[in-house]
Formats: C-alpha cells, sequence, structure tokens
C-alpha cells in the first residue's frame, strides 16, 4: 500500500506541474484535462456452489467484500454552463474475498477428561479473487446545484487480471482433520478464473463536488457507484463496487495569436550587389574493424550466430551443520508472485546462477509435468551433532517439501519424503569437504524430463566491421545554425544526430539495436542549414551483406556447428555411468554426425592428489566414450582432472560441479 500511495503522489505531481505549464490564463477553457484517484469498496454478488472443474464442498457463495484502489487521467469538455461530457482511461483493482461459514458439515466425537461428547465440525469455504482492469468510461456531467454535480455513464474495462484461490478450512474443533491428515482441503491458488470475458461493463452513478484550487483549477471530491452488467466468471459471479475518490481538473485555454510586429525596413545601397555566403557539405564513412583498423566504404556484414549449451542440474540441496534452514542454503528463494514471472528458458548462461535456481527449476517443471512425483531424502553427515540424527534428515527433506507446496502450489501427494543417515551415495566423510557435501537432502524421480539438463538456445546477431566512423563536414560562411545526421535502410531509419555545432566524428555502433534487416543499402545522409536558412544536403551508401544461418548454410559457406555440453555430475570418487546419465549421452549420440569431430575433457575436484585425479579424470571420459562409440579417428580425449577447477571449491556445489566431463562437438554445416 505504501508503495501505491507514492506512486498515487508522484503521478498528481507530474500532472499539476506538467499540465499548468502548458496552458493559458485566458477566461473561456476548450476544455478540462486531469487525473483522478480513488479507494475501491467492492461488494460481489455471487449464487454458485463452486468454479467448474475445481472442487467445493460449499453450499453456495452469495458475497463477497475487499478493497483495492484505482488511478488514471480525464477529459472534460464543457457543453454548456450545466452539461458536459467526459472520458476517463485508468487502471482498477476490483478484487474481493467470498466466504461462506460453514458451522456444521457433520459432528465428531471428542473425549475430554474421560467425557465423551459429539460436536459439530465448522468450515470456513473462501475463494479470494485477484480482478485487475483497465477502464474506458464515457460520462455525462450534470450541475444540480452551484458546484454541486451528477456523474452518469458506462465502464468498458479490458481485463488484464482474473485469478483466484481458493481453499476448505476446519475452523473447530481445533484436533481433527480431513482424512488426508491436513485441516485445509480443496485448496487451489492463482488459478485462472474459469469462463472469464475480455471486458466487463458496468453502469455508472455518482456525485461529486468541484473545490476550487485556482482560476478554473478545481478539486472535486466524489463518490460512484458501478453497477455490473455481465459475470466474471462462467457463473453468476458480478463485480459490483463503490469508489471513494477525488479528481483534479486543469483549463486548457484556446491559443492567442500574437500581433505581428512589422519589422523594420533597412535600406541597402544596390550600386554594388552583394554576393551571397557559400555553404557546402559532404560526408564520409569508414569501417573500423575490431582490431582497430580503418576499412573505406566497407561492406558490413551481418552474420547470425547459433549458440546452445547444457547445463547439469545437481539434485542436492546443501545444509549447514545441525541445521535444516532452507534460508541458509544458499539458494534462490522466490515468493509466491514471483514464480509467475519465472521462466526456465530466461535463466542466466551460468551453471552456478542455474543451481542456485534449482528449487525453482523443479517447481517450474512440476506444475508442467502435472503427472510427476518427486522423491527428496533427507541425510546427515553422522558425526558429532549429526550422529544417527534422523529427525534432522527429516526436517532438511520436509524444509525443501514446504517450499514447493507452498510457494509453488505443487500438491503435497506428489512429493515423497524419506530420511536415512549417509546419502547412498557419501562425499569422503572423514574431511571436512567430504562431510559439509553429506549435509544435505536429495531429489530424485522416474520422470526424467523432470531432473534433466538445462538446455539454452540463442541466435545472435554479429557485425563486421563493429564500428563505422562518420565524417561530416559543413562549411557555412553565415555561420552553421543546425545539422542533421540519419542512417536509413529501405525507408526506416537506424539511427540519428543532430545538433548545432557539427562534431568532427558519430561512431555508429552497428550491433546495437535497431541493426540493418536487409540486403538494400544504407543511406547516410546529412543536412544543415545556416544562419540566412541557406541548406545543404549531402550522401553517402555502404553495401549490407546478410549471412543467415539458413544463408550460410544453403550457399554453403564452410560454416560448422559448435555444441558444448557439461551435463553430468558424477558421485565422489566415482567414474561409473547411471541410467539417467545414459540418458542424457544417448541425447547427445543423437547430435554426433559422421563427420563430426568430438572432444571429451574429463574434470576433478581438488580433493585427493593430483595424479589420482588425473586418472579418475581419464576413467570418466573413457566411460562415457562407450556410450557416445565416438570413430577414434574423430575423438579427442583430454583427462584434465584437478589441474583446472572449474568451479569455486570453496562450496559443496562448486566441487560437485568439477565432477563432470566437457563435450565438445564440432559439425561441418553441408
Amino acid at each position: 500500500m505504501k508503495k501505491n500511495k507514492f506512486i498515487l503522489m508522484v503521478f498528481l505531481i507530474f500532472i499539476f506541474h506538467g499540465i499548468n505549464t502548458i496552458i493559458a490564463g485566458e477566461p473561456e477553457p476548450l476544455f478540462y484535462l486531469g487525473a483522478y484517484a480513488a479507494y475501491n469498496l467492492n461488494t460481489h454478488t455471487a449464487n454458485f456452489k463452486e468454479l467448474p472443474p475445481v472442487p467445493n464442498c460449499c453450499k453456495g457463495f452469495t458475497s463477497g467484500i475487499g478493497s483495492g484502489f484505482a488511478i488514471g487521467g480525464l477529459f472534460d469538455y464543457p457543453l454548456n454552463s450545466d452539461f458536459s461530457l467526459g472520458t476517463r482511461i485508468g487502471y482498477s483493482s476490483l478484487g474481493a474475498k467470498l466466504l461462506v461459514h460453514d458451522k456444521n458439515i457433520g459432528n465428531t466425537t471428542v473425549i475430554q477428561n474421560g467425557v465423551t461428547t459429539v460436536t459439530p465440525v465448522s468450515v470456513d469455504h473462501s475463494i479470494d479473487s485477484k480482478i485487475n482492469v483497465i477502464g474506458f468510461e464515457p460520462l455525462l456531467n450534470i450541475n444540480i446545484i452551484d458546484k454541486l454535480k451528477g456523474v452518469v455513464g458506462l465502464d468498458m474495462s479490458y481485463l488484464i487480471t482474473g485469478q483466484f484461490s481458493q481453499k476448505e478450512q476446519i475452523i473447530s474443533p481445533n484436533n481433527i482433520t480431513f482424512l488426508d491428515g491436513r485441516v485445509i482441503q480443496n485448496d487451489y491458488y492463482n488459478l485462472d478464473i474459469p469462463g472469464k470475458p475480455a471486458f466487463l461493463f458496468f453502469g455508472i452513478l455518482g456525485i461529486g463536488y468541484d473545490l476550487p484550487i485556482g482560476k478554473d483549477m478545481f478539486v472535486t471530491p466524489e463518490i460512484k457507484y458501478f453497477l455490473p452488467f455481465n459475470n466474471v466468471a462462467n457463473v453468476d459471479w458480478k463485480p459490483a463496487h463503490w469508489q471513494f475518490g477525488a479528481s483534479v481538473s486543469f483549463p486548457v485555454y484556446p491559443k492567442i495569436e500574437k500581433p505581428v510586429v512589422p519589422k523594420p525596413i533597412i535600406q541597402i545601397d544596390t550600386a554594388i550587389p552583394l554576393p551571397m555566403p557559400k555553404m557546402t557539405s559532404s560526408i564520409e564513412a569508414e569501417g573500423i574493424s575490431k582490431d582497430g583498423k580503418k576499412q573505406i566504404s566497407p561492406t558490413i556484414v551481418i552474420e547470425e550466430m547459433e549458440t546452445e549449451e547444457g547445463f547439469p542440474l545437481l539434485p542436492h540441496v546443501f545444509f549447514k551443520e545441525g541445521s535444516s534452514d532452507i534460508k541458509s542454503s544458499g539458494l534462490k528463494l522466490l515468493s509466491k508472485d514471483e514464480t509467475k514471472s519465472f521462466f526456465e528458458d530466461s535463466l542466466k548462461w551460468n551453471t552456478m546462477d542455474i543451481y542456485s535456481d534449482l528449487l525453482n527449476i523443479i517447481g517450474y517443471r512440476m506444475q508442467k509435468l502435472q503427472d510427476s512425483k518427486l522423491s527428496i531424502t533427507g541425510c546427515n553427515k553422522n558425526i558429532g551433532v549429526e550422529t544417527n540424527n534422523l529427525n534432522l534428515s527429516k526436517q532438511r527433506a520436509e524444509a525443501v517439501k514446504d517450499y514447493l507446496v507452498n510457494i509453488w502450489g505443487i500438491k503435497s501427494g506428489r512429493i515423497i519424503i524419506k530420511q536415512q543417515n549417509l546419502p547412498n551415495e557419501p562425499g569422503n566423510n572423514t574431511i571436512v569437504d567430504g562431510q559439509v557435501e553429506n549435509q544435505r537432502a536429495e531429489f530424485s524421480s522416474s520422470d526424467y524430463d523432470l531432473l534433466k539438463p538445462v538446455f539454452l538456445k540463442e541466435v545472435d546477431r554479429k557485425a563486421n566491421p563493429p564500428v563505422v566512423e562518420i565524417t561530416p563536414i559543413v562549411k557555412a560562411e553565415a555561420g552553421l545554425t543546425s545539422w542533421d545526421v540519419s542512417i536509413e535502410q529501405s525507408g526506416n531509419k537506424i539511427r540519428h544526430y543532430s545538433g548545432n555545432k557539427i562534431p568532427k566524428v558519430i561512431n555508429w555502433e552497428v550491433e546495437k539495436e535497431p541493426l540493418p534487416k536487409y540486403e538494400t543499402p544504407v543511406n547516410i545522409k546529412l543536412s544543415a542549414v545556416d544562419s540566412i536558412k541557406q541548406k545543404t544536403n549531402s550522401e553517402t551508401n555502404l553495401s549490407i551483406q546478410q549471412l543467415t544461418i539458413k544463408k550460410k548454410r544453403y550457399e554453403m559457406k564452410g560454416d560448422k556447428k559448435i555444441e558444448r555440453f557439461s551435463l553430468i555430475v558424477f558421485d565422489y570418487d566415482k567414474a561409473d555411468i547411471k541410467l539417467h546419465h545414459k540418458m542424457i549421452l544417448q541425447d547427445i549420440k543423437s547430435r554426433i554426425m559422421p563427420n563430426s569431430l568430438v572432444t571429451i575433457e574429463g574434470y576433478a575436484d581438488r580433493t585427493g592428489e593430483a595424479a589420482y585425479n588425473k586418472d579418475l579424470a581419464l576413467r570418466r571420459c573413457n566411460e562415457t566414450e562407450k556410450v557416445l562409440q565416438v570413430p577414434q579417428a574423430n575423438l579427442t580425449i583430454n583427462p584434465v582432472g584437478s589441474d583446472v577447477l572449474l568451479y569455486n571449491n570453496n562450496t559443496p556445489q562448486g566441487r560437485s560441479y568439477c565432477r563432470t566431463v566437457k563435450i565438445k562437438i564440432e559439425t561441418p554445416i553441408k
């Protein structure tokens, strides 16, 4: 609410100062401009039991109440002293909570102090709606008495948000649950309202009182009622509401023509004619390559580059010693509202950044894969305070589950909780690094798509040369007053520069949007004006070559596709290929063509001796090659081991991601 008040205050100040600077103090305004803001009291009426296909045990919802706000701009056109036509356009929030308190859905037996009694069970059925609109209101303002005016009109509102959340919660007695062991059932969050229309229509009745704040300027407190004409869902549900607010109006006057002052007549001796001042111009363009070399009249080559990369998903959440606090795991935690703007294909191209979104990736995928199930196994290092502490292991697994259920809205029944001491594939529990790695919760699933690697792909456009240096030259004996340089292609303006003092050079950074789209020449135009209104124009052209991915392959330019993968994370001190590893490698294998050149590089973490780690890396490369089955003539194996540490080995996730192989596939495009 504080944020909304701040936005409202800034908006009104802007309207007040902006409009007040353009109006003149004349007696008869042409029209009025302004802004309004209001508090919405939303009083919904309803007659339904549930919102299909979502189940609900309620006997029937009849009404709801909520609050919101409205803000926007206004236009008023006076017809005469008693009537004016107006229009308002603005944003309004119309959500409300529909609540039914069912005092008796059945009876339960309560035993207290040895006495058995039969007690009715009370349940609250609730539907909480989010309804936000952009409204257009044609209005007729009627002067009733002095400055008191009535308002009638219509509202046509475009629905930009139409969602609801529902639940049924046991209120009393407090010691019973539903059959699934919870006190809440039929709970759903942020679902689209079924059958919601594109537009809502309302009739408007209102009253307001104009308070002068200056000449022909008013602040108007006002009350309006919005009578709904159609339902917000495919059931009987109408979002009526009251608005209590105020508007501010500023006059706009007709433009007054200033009287023409005759210029003094200056007599000039015409016996000797004065020569006209000369004015000339020219423009040059040179390309600047990446190494700084200049190219005269270059052909600009715009080339599309396809990039694809796969990132492994480490299915471990690490905790601090003796703790099950998920906030200390170092993972990125979102609010429920923030999950709506999370998309897997917009993740950063960085392995550790992707790992930080591990829980959000899994929550996002479980929303898409409605039939998938997830197992979470809580583990401990079985040393010190964690010795045989299965309760701690369970708490770690439940902390992860709670995040997926409460934030991502995943049904509890889709997540299975397990607990044990050391993980099935533990780290070296004799050293600190290994112990920290064993303080974790692990994910597993029979659905490959739930825990598969993250694949990111994009097409980037590069330019050669990346910079064009433009030199505009203007000679004006009468003095230069303005200049203008534009870069255009096929009538579309790509860049524009202007001023009154001409620069020595203008650097056009070609790779910044917008880039040239076609192979037609780019026109660079210069125009200038001197103090006596003489004009000069110059122009030069640069050729454009577009190398799209399709064109490069079609024209057989010798192009090649490079794919990089680091999709396997091996267990500590292991090189064996597991079933889910084979599924990943089979996908990579399908990308290898007979003419592909394949490089496999093996890595390890800092644990152990360098020589041993190099041998471990070689075994990881060899096991990978057995699945890929690349011909030896096309294969390069490079066991790097721990000579190069790919990630920060001071963190358990950094060490885990170092236990990998990198696969590079270079395939000529025919």
